[in-house]
C-alpha cells in the first residue's frame, strides 16, 4: 500500500484490466500480509507493460496487481516505488470460524479433476529400468506446458548471490559442494556438456534456483540443498504453477501413531534419500536444470537433476505413490509386509511393529526385500527389542533416545513425537513459543502467532491447549486491533500461562497399550463433555488380559471452543457427543475394533435422552446431530457417567499445565474403566420436552352425504372454532350425526431452530 496518495493517470494499458485493488492509489489499512509462498500461489501467467515510467500489471487469481514507480499527488515530481496487492480478507471473520459450531459437512473421498489427471499421468507414464528402479514423469498441467521465461538468467543471478553468502562461511560452502558433488557421484545429476547443450538449444528447459537449509537437530547431514521450483520467470510463471500436486495419499500422523501403539515390539526406520531413488523420465529432466560450480575460480556450469526433486510441488505425491506402487508390484510374496508399507509409512518414516521378536525380525527382512526391488533402502533402524537390534549392523543404529524425524516435511502439518526407547515412552517436544520474557509490544498478532506454534497432534495435552484456544477467543472479543497492545489484564493472563508451559515437557505416556495377540480383549471408551467455554471428546483403550488384568491408556482427544453467540449447555453437550462419535469411529477403524466393543459416555442426561429418543421429535439442531451420532453408533452404545468420573470434563473447562501433569483421571482414565467389569449405566429415564417440536393435532372430518351450504362456509375458514366465531349464535355448526368420527393426525410444526 502507498504511504501517501498517488496520482492516477490515464494509462491506456490498464483501462481494460480488472484490478485486485481499485483504490491502489490511496493509503489504507493492511488486511493481511501474504508470505512469499502464498504470493507464488496467486500469480498467474500474464504481464502487461506500458510506456516508460508507468506501472507494470501482473495477473493474479485476485485480479491484476500493479508495481513500478509512479508520481505522488499534488503535482510533486518525485517518483515513488509502488506495489499494489490488496486482498480484502477480514481476518476477524477467518478467526471467528475457529469456534463456529460444526455443520455436519459430508466427507468425501472423490478426487477432483486435477487429482484424477495426476493419477492418470502417473499410470500412463511410469516405467521401470533394468534394475527395477521406477521412472516417473512430472505431473504437467498442460500439454505443451506453460513454462517460466528467462529462468536461466534468473538462476544465474541467484546462484551468484548464494555463492557470495556461502563464501563468507567456508565450512558451509564445503558442505554445500559436498552435497551437490554427491548428486553427481550417485548419478542423481549430470553435467550438460557443450555438445549436449547445442543439441538441446531448441528444447524447452527450466532452470531452478537453489539454496541451503540447515537443520541442526538432524543426526545425518545438517545441510540440505533445496531447489526452488516456485521461482517465477519474467512471464510470472513458475515450474510449480505447471505441476499438479496429486491427491492426498499420505496417511495422517495420528493414524500411524495410533496403529503403532498396539505393537509390543516396535521398530522404526526411514528411507534413505527417498526422492532421489526415483528417476524422472529423460524428456522432463530439462525442466530441472541448475547452475552451479564448486570453485569460484572456475566457470559456472549447467546440470540436469535426474531424479524426483525436493522443491517441486509434485515431489511428495510422486515419492509416496511410488513407494506404495513398489508394495503393490513386489509384495505378493509377503502380504503382511505389503500391508505395512501401504499403511505404516508417514512420508519416508516407517513406524510399525509386531507382537514378538521373531516376527519383527522377519517383518524387517520382508519389508527390506520388497522396497529394495524398487531401489529403496531403509536406514536408521531402531527398536525396543534387543534381539531385533542385534540383527542390524552398527552403522544403521541411532541413539538410545531417538526423535522421529517427521518435523517440517512437505505437504503435511508440522508434527513430531519423541520416543524414549529404553522405557518405551512417548512425549512431546519442547513447545517452540515457550519464553518467559515479556515482549516490548504484546499485540494480538504476536500472541496469536505464539498460540499457532503450540503443538499437540494427538490431543494428549488438550486440557491445557484448550486454554490457549479460549484465550484466542478472548482476544477477539476484546476488540483490539491486530497490531495494538492487548489490555494489561490479558497480558498478565497470557504470561502466566506461558510460565507454566515448561511443565508439559515432563509429561510422557506409555507407547504400548498392552495389546497381545490372541491373549487380550480390546475395548474403546470415549467420553464427551461441555462447558460454557468449550466442548471436548477423549478416547481411551481398555485392554483386558486373560488373567483379568485391566490396562487403560489415553489414546487421543479433541477440543473445540464454544461459539460467542450464546448456545445452551444441553446443545453444547450434544455437540460434544457429535464430536466424540466422529472421532470414536475413526479410531475404531484405525485399530479395527468391533462395534460391540465400543462405548460412548456422557454426563448429560438430556443429551442421552435425545440420543435414545426418536430423532424426528426434536428441532432441526438436535435432530440433525442425533441422526449423525446414531448413524455412526446406535443409541445402544451410549451410557451415563457422573461428572466427577468424566475425564472429558477438564478438557472442556481447561487446566493449567502445572495441574495437568498430575491429573490422574486424565492420564489413567476414570476408575470405572479399571474394574474387571465395567458397570454400564443408561442413567435415569428422562422424558425431556427440551428441543421438542410443537405437536399439532389435526381433525380430519369425512361426510357421507354432501351438505353444500356447510361445506362452502367451511372452505372459507381454517378451523371450526373460527367459523363459529364468525357466525351468529343461532347458526353455530355442530357435527351432524351422519358425519363420521373425526380422525386425529399428529404432526410436527416446522421449526428453523
Amino acid at each position: 500500500m502507498p504511504s501517501e496518495t498517488l496520482r492516477m493517470e490515464n494509462w491506456e494499458h490498464l483501462k481494460e484490466l480488472q484490478l485486485a485493488d481499485p483504490t491502489y492509489n490511496q493509503p489504507g489499512h493492511i488486511d493481511i500480509l501474504l508470505g512469499v509462498e502464498v504470493y507464488n500461489e496467486v500469480i498467474q501467467p500474464g504481464l502487461v507493460k506500458g510506456d516508460s515510467g508507468s506501472p507494470i500489471a501482473l495477473k493474479t487469481h485476485l485480479g491484476w496487481i500493479l508495481s513500478g514507480k509512479v508520481r505522488v499527488s499534488e503535482g510533486a515530481k518525485r517518483l515513488q516505488p509502488h506495489v499494489s496487492l490488496h486482498l480484502n480478507v477480514e481476518l476477524n471473520t477467518m478467526l471467528r470460524k475457529f469456534w463456529e459450531l460444526e455443520t455436519g459437512e459430508i466427507e468425501t473421498d472423490k478426487l477432483t479433476a486435477e487429482e484424477k489427471r495426476a493419477e492418470e499421468l502417473y499410470e500412463k507414464t511410469t516405467t521401470r529400468d533394468r534394475d527395477g528402479r521406477y521412472i516417473v514423469g512430472l505431473t504437467l498441467r498442460n500439454d505443451p506446458p506453460v513454462l517460466p521465461q528467462n529462468s536461466r538468467e534468473i538462476a544465474l543471478g541467484r546462484w551468484k548471490s548464494t555463492e557470495n553468502r556461502l563464501m563468507r562461511r567456508p565450512e558451509l560452502m564445503k558442505e554445500y559442494n559436498r552435497v551437490l558433488e554427491e548428486y553427481v557421484t550417485l548419478n542423481h545429476m549430470e553435467k550438460i556438456e557443450t555438445q549436449d547443450d547445442n543439441e538441446t538449444k531448441n528444447v524447452q528447459s527450466v532452470y531452478l534456483t537453489h539454496h541451503a537449509v540447515i537443520k541442526e537437530e538432524r543426526e545425518t547431514s545438517k545441510l540440505r540443498v533445496v531447489f526452488n521450483a516456485s521461482c517465477k520467470g519474467t512471464n510470472g510463471v513458475s515450474l510449480n504453477d505447471e505441476l499438479l500436486i496429486g491427491p492426498p495419499i499420505l496417511e495422517e500422523l495420528r493414524t500411524v501413531i495410533l496403529r503403532w501403539r498396539i505393537h509390543k515390539i516396535a521398530f522404526i526406520a526411514d528411507v534413505e534419500k527417498m526422492y532421489r531413488q526415483i528417476k524422472v523420465k529423460k524428456e522432463h529432466t530439462d525442466y530441472q536444470r541448475i547452475m552451479w560450480r564448486s570453485d569460484p575460480n572456475k566457470p559456472i556450469e549447467e546440470y540436469r537433476l535426474l531424479t524426483v526433486t525436493f522443491g517441486t510441488s509434485c515431489a511428495p505425491y510422486l515419492a509416496i505413490k511410488t513407494l506404495r506402487q513398489t508394495a503393490i508390484d513386489e509384495g505378493s510374496s509377503y502380504p503382511k509386509a505389503k500391508q505395512v508399507i501401504l499403511r505404516d509409512f508417514y512420508m519416508d518414516d516407517l513406524l510399525t511393529g509386531t507382537h514378538t521378536d521373531t516376527e519383527a525380525i522377519e517383518m524387517r527382512e520382508h519389508i527390506t526385500k520388497i522396497l529394495s526391488a524398487g531401489g529403496f533402502k531403509l536406514q536408521k533402524w531402531c527398536s525396543n527389542s534387543e534381539k531385533f537390534m542385534k540383527e542390524i549392523s552398527k552403522n544403521q543404529k541411532v541413539n538410545e533416545t531417538h526423535t522421529i524425524d517427521i518435523l517440517n516435511k512437505e505437504k503435511v502439518k508440522t508434527l513430531g513425537v519423541t520416543w524414549s526407547i529404553k522405557d518405551d515412552h512417548l512425549s512431546l517436544p519442547k513447545q517452540n513459543m515457550i519464553a518467559e520474557e515479556r515482549p516490548m509490544n504484546m499485540t494480538k498478532r504476536h500472541v496469536l502467532s505464539e498460540i499457532a506454534s503450540l503443538f499437540d497432534p494427538m490431543g494428549w495435552i488438550a486440557p491445557s491447549i484448550v486454554l490457549a484456544k479460549i484465550f484466542m477467543q478472548k482476544l477477539w472479543s476484546s476488540g483490539v486491533d491486530w497490531d495494538q497492545s492487548i489490555p494489561e489484564e490479558l497480558q498478565q493472563e497470557w504470561l502466566q500461562y506461558k510460565r507454566e508451559l515448561p511443565a508439559l515437557q515432563d509429561i510422557s505416556l506409555n507407547r504400548w497399550i498392552n495389546t497381545k495377540q490372541n491373549e487380550s480383549h480390546l475395548e474403546l471408551h470415549g467420553f464427551a463433555d461441555a462447558s460454557a467455554s468449550a466442548y471436548a471428546a477423549v478416547i481411551y483403550s481398555r485392554v483386558i488380559q486373560k488373567d483379568g488384568e485391566v490396562n487403560v491408556s489415553l489414546l487421543t482427544a479433541k477440543t473445540k471452543v464454544a461459539p460467542l453467540k450464546p448456545v445452551s449447555l444441553p446443545r453444547l453437550e450434544l455437540c460434544a457427543a457429535t464430536l466424540l462419535s466422529k472421532h470414536l469411529k475413526q479410531v475404531a477403524e484405525i485399530l479395527q475394533v468391533e462395534p460391540k466393543n465400543i462405548f460412548a459416555w456422557s454426563d448429560s442426561q438430556v443429551t442421552l435422552a435425545w440420543i435414545h429418543g426418536d430423532p424426528m421429535r426434536w428441532k432441526p439442531f438436535v435432530k440433525n446431530r442425533v441422526l449423525d451420532i446414531i448413524e455412526k453408533f446406535d443409541s445402544g452404545h451410549w451410557f451415563y457417567v457422573n461428572t466427577k468420573s468424566n475425564p472429558a470434563d477438564p478438557a472442556s473447562r481447561g487446566i493449567m499445565p502445572e495441574k495437568l501433569k498430575d491429573l490422574e483421571i486424565w492420564w489413567q482414565g476414570p476408575d470405572l474403566l479399571k474394574e474387571k467389569k465395567v458397570k454400564l449405566e443408561k442413567g435415569k429415564p428422562l422424558d425431556t420436552s427440551l428441543e421438542k417440536r410443537k405437536e399439532i393435532i389435526t381433525a380430519v372430518i369425512t361426510q357421507e352425504h354432501e351438505n353444500k351450504e356447510n361445506l362452502t362456509l367451511m372452505q372459507k375458514f381454517s378451523s371450526l372454532d373460527k367459523l363459529n366465531e364468525a357466525l351468529p349464535s343461532q347458526h353455530v355448526l355442530k357435527s351432524p350425526k351422519n358425519w363420521s368420527s373425526p380422525k386425529k393426525l399428529k404432526t410436527y410444526a416446522m421449526d428453523d431452530n
